[in-house]
């Protein structure tokens, strides 16, 4: 009995050692500071990182370029709301709102573009440095499909008719439009018509949110984000640019978001992010025990992890946690409660990130 005692001692011992450790070494990881940034009269609906800077869009129309000290750089005011920024290399922003405006590195607006009865949902640089502007029908589920130039000439137009189904629309750097149906039927449409198309199984309706996007090699991913079922098997299909199945892989959870980097694509779900090649190969995981995963971020040396904790009841707000890491490992973390949860995204040139949640622009950063 005493042999028992002291070896259980023992154990003991190593067991807190081991704690003792763990916990010294994660108190090495610097806490990020949070500092106001700017402040908007509406709503936050979009933003995009440039260099050192954020681009803003508002659910009031108004659009602002931020630096890292807080510096308004420009405004635009196109007073309608905003649902989507992208930007090129040339420094230009496109606008989605209910038509398209496409604005210099000032701010000045170069053309904008729209149809009556009919509202912008998906634009995009595309590979001749054109624009593909995408509108739907505000009668039924049709859309349209503009090519413009670099002015906001239209190059060509073409009508994807009413398929009777909520869909999902992604474009194409040749400017082709992938459409995803909620039935499972994928599309690759060109200005003629159909190039390519299969169908994916909603296993009888228990999989809901349909999404098709594409990767940096030209392949798609495509699948549902929500199970019906009580333990959650959701498949991930990986096509070639023809449709031409490439691999299915199967995620157990439902996933909070997709996000498609340069030579991957990463799942964020309840359990953790999953991160695959543009082969469907699974390159890595990323886990936090008691939190779902929401949003990921990354630059030339830096990736973001945004974790959320869901509340345990209607009282309490999600608890999130922040991780940036460097070469694999933790470099700073950020811990908070909030109402929703944010957008979240490091900048381009550095490891500072921006915090916006509702009309409150943060930025992170190590002090």
């Amino acid at each position: 009995m005493k042999k028992f005692l002291f070896i259980l001692i023992i154990l003991l011992a190593v067991a807190i050692g081991g704690f003792g450790y763990f916990y010294t070494k994660n108190e090495s990881v610097a806490v990020l500071q949070s500092k106001t940034l700017f402040k908007t009269e509406y709503p936050v609906n979009a933003f995009v990182t440039e260099g050192s800077s954020v681009v803003i869009g508002t659910a009031g129309g108004k659009i602002y370029s931020v630096d890292l000290q807080g510096k308004t750089k420009w405004t635009s005011d196109i007073k309608t709301n905003i649902f989507g920024l992208s930007k090129n290399d040339k420094g230009q922003i496109l606008v989605c709102s209910v038509y398209f405006y496409l604005l210099d590195g000032n701010g000045k607006t170069v053309f904008s573009k729209g149809y009556k009865n009919y509202i912008g949902v998906k634009g995009k640089f595309i590979s001749n440095g054109n624009m593909e502007l995408v509108y739907q029908s505000l009668n039924d589920l049709s859309y349209i499909a503009v090519e413009t130039d670099k002015k906001g000439k239209t190059i060509s137009k073409r009508i994807i008719p009413d398929l009777g189904e909520s869909s999902h629309i992604d474009i194409l750097s040749n400017g082709n439009v992938l459409f995803s149906g909620s039935r499972g039927e994928i599309y690759v449409l060109d200005q003629k018509g159909i190039v390519s198309d299969t169908v994916i199984s909603n296993r009888q309706g228990n999989l809901h949110s349909i999404y098709a996007e594409e990767l940096s090699n030209g392949n798609i991913v495509c699948g549902y984000t929500i199970s019906a079922d009580k333990n959650p098997s959701i498949p991930v299909y990986f096509f070639d640019k023809n449709l031409k199945k490439i691999k299915t892989v199967t995620l157990h959870s439902n996933i909070n978001n997709v996000s498609v980097l340069p030579g991957k694509v990463i799942f964020a779900t309840d359990e953790g992010f999953y991160i695959f090649n543009n082969n469907g190969e699974l390159v890595k995981t990323y886990t936090k025990f008691g939190f779902c995963a929401s949003s990921y971020s990354e630059n030339n040396d830096s990736t973001l992890l945004l974790f959320y904790k869901p509340p345990e009841s209607k009282k309490n707000k999600p608890i999130l946690s922040i991780s940036i890491l460097k070469n694999g490992k933790k470099y700073a973390k950020y811990l908070f409660s909030a109402d929703v949860i944010p957008f979240v995204e490091l900048d381009d040139d550095s490891d500072v990130a921006f915090l916006i949640r509702k009309n409150n622009v943060e930025l992170l950063y190590k002090k």
